[in-house]
């Protein structure tokens, strides 16, 4: 205790003699108990308790160590879970100005705050976040664990030599996630861990900070030579214990080190984004895109009137609309922030579809996906206007990963597509084209590569965008990632059917939304006629704009 606790401005952590440990110059345990208000520790050690405490103004006083009672040793398992030897770390806050977080807040912060990262990975050890209420009775357990993002290697190099440090070494092992990740900040995603023999030091992207061709990087560099430097009580870290001292010479000689290597990879990146953003469909096809947008936002404007001019404001007390297939999410695609709990939305009709009295049970085929609530009664106090609704909430920790959520009621089933992502990027408000209609339901028909490949189409409500997934592999097969096969009549033809079967959906959903469709019997087949009747009606119009026509029988 003496060492460790009452120590100050020295090695208390016993880094300088060869121990393993993550601490240096008495930096960490006392920070944290002073730079919050004040503490005490207790230390269970071969059946002996010792107990210390730091106050506000860092006056360090222990007590003897005495001999545990059989009931203080009950009273120390029953309250901490401490069956042996053990420690317990109290902080109380007392400094102004120090915030404590909302428990989800705090599990987000905890599970990806950089330096913990490696110990919140680790299969080692179960690190878990008690809340207690002031009876100090558990209300709920929270595992931290922290998952990286998925994936694919990039580089991976050992044993690196370093200019000007012949004993030392660096290993560096870079990934490249497959959505990109939030850089910035002490918990963001993405970044290198600039680690020692065993502790995280720093997190960065050296000169590539701000890069938007650098932001699906992750890994780590480890440079064993760092600990070494720290036993001889060199000033390598900040004196703010916030990273590594950059103007440091060894620091100054790894940052050359990697940046070397990260632009070869970025470069990389670079060609492949770039690629990526060239318009995907060339002029011929961009020509047939948008005379089919002009037609088929008259096709809307029959159909829907007003409503079909595209932003409709919404009024004050307005009452829920029906889902499309009168048991849906809403929408049925979720990018959803990693470490968040998100709310989805599932509507069912009521009762025609849903029955009062059924039960809504929720399924996920991912077991990195947790549902909070999975089993919901559909009660009749919660039908307005015939419709009720539910709001599963979910919570998934790593970037990159993809799940289907099934709702099941009464044989039923409903399906929303989850990807988890670091951030979700603000979409850029649309500029109307010259010659299309200024307001109309649809803006464009895109090819995206970035979509699931469990999407075929899909029609974006907030750009009102119609996209057509490149990587779906039902797609794939005739229409390449860059825009491969686009010209070929039987391509052509697919896309005229995506695109004719979405805009018939989105003009079949928004007639049952604005109260247009007439309902006989059960909401789902009346949106299910109604997207028939309109594909009958129009399909073959929206043909004639998107198939040459020399792949048409009959043209006109």
């Amino acid at each position: 205790m003496d060492e460790r606790v009452g120590g100050f401005g020295s090695d208390t952590s016993g880094l300088t003699k060869g121990l393993d440990v993550r601490g240096f110059f008495g930096r960490g345990l006392k920070e944290a108990i002073l730079g919050l208000g004040c503490g005490s520790v207790d230390s269970i050690v071969d059946g002996f308790l010792f107990q210390c405490s730091l106050d506000e103004e860092a006056c360090y006083r222990r007590q003897e160590p005495v001999k545990m009672s059989k009931a203080a040793k009950t009273a120390y398992a029953t309250r901490f879970g401490i069956n042996g030897n053990g420690t317990i770390i109290t902080i109380t806050v007392t400094k102004d100005g120090v915030i404590i977080p909302q428990i989800d807040n705090l599990i987000y912060q905890l599970e990806k705050y950089y330096s913990l990262r490696e110990i919140n990975a680790s299969d080692k050890r179960n690190i878990y976040l008690i809340e207690k209420d002031e009876k100090d009775k558990t209300k709920k357990s929270h595992i931290l664990k922290y998952q990286e993002p998925i994936g694919e290697e990039v580089l991976y190099k050992k044993d690196l030599h370093i200019d000007g440090f012949p004993e030392a070494r660096l290993d560096m092992r870079i990934f490249k996630a497959t959505v990109p990740l939030t850089q910035d900040g002490t918990c963001r995603e993405g970044g290198i861990l600039i680690k020692g023999k065993n502790s995280v030091h720093d997190i960065t992207l050296f000169c590539f900070e701000g890069n938007p061709y650098a932001q699906k990087i992750f890994g780590e560099i480890r440079c064993k030579y760092i600990d070494d430097l720290m036993k001889r009580e060199e000033a390598i870290l900040s004196d703010r214990r916030d990273g590594l001292e950059w103007n440091y010479p060894l620091c100054k000689a790894i940052r050359q080190e990697a940046e070397k290597e990260l632009k070869v990879v970025i470069d990389k990146i670079r060609k492949e984004e770039e690629n990526l953003k060239k318009v995907i469909e060339n002029e011929k096809t961009r020509q047939r895109f948008q005379a089919t947008i002009e037609k088929i936002n008259k096709i809307a404007l029959t159909e829907l009137g007003e409503d079909g001019e595209g932003s409709i404001k919404s009024k004050e007390g307005k009452l829920p609309a029906p889902p499309p297939n009168g048991f849906d999410f809403v929408p049925d695609f979720y990018d959803i922030i990693a470490g968040r709990k998100t709310t989805l939305t599932l509507k069912g009709t009521v009762p025609w579809i849903l029955k009062i009295g059924g039960i809504v049970t929720l399924e996920c085929d991912n077991e990195e996906i947790t549902i909070e609530n999975k089993v919901f009664t559909i009660k009749e106090e919660n039908v307005v206007n015939s419709v009720v609704t539910f709001n599963p909430k979910i919570y998934g920790k790593r970037v990159g990963s993809e799940t289907v959520i099934t709702a099941i009621a009464d044989g039923l089933k409903a399906e929303a597509l989850l990807r988890i992502v670091a951030k979700i990027d603000t979409k850029e408000k649309h500029k109307p084209k010259t010659g299309a209609l200024k307001e109309g339901l649809f803006n464009e028909i895109q090819f995206d590569p970035t979509l699931p490949k469990q999407i075929r189409h899909y029609f974006d409500k907030e750009t009102k965008n119609i996209k057509i997934s490149t990587k779906c592999p039902s797609v794939e097969a005739y229409l390449g990632p860059s825009g491969e096969g686009q010209d070929e009549l039987h391509c052509q033809v697919l896309i005229a059917e995506l695109v004719s079967d979405s805009v018939c959906r989105e003009i079949a959903r928004k007639k049952g939304e604005t109260g247009r469709l007439q309902i006989l019997g059960e909401h789902t087949e009346a949106i299910n006629r109604e997207h028939y009747r309109l594909i009958a009606e129009y399909a073959h119009i929206i043909h004639q704009a998107l198939v040459a026509s020399a792949g048409r029988r009959i043209n006109g």
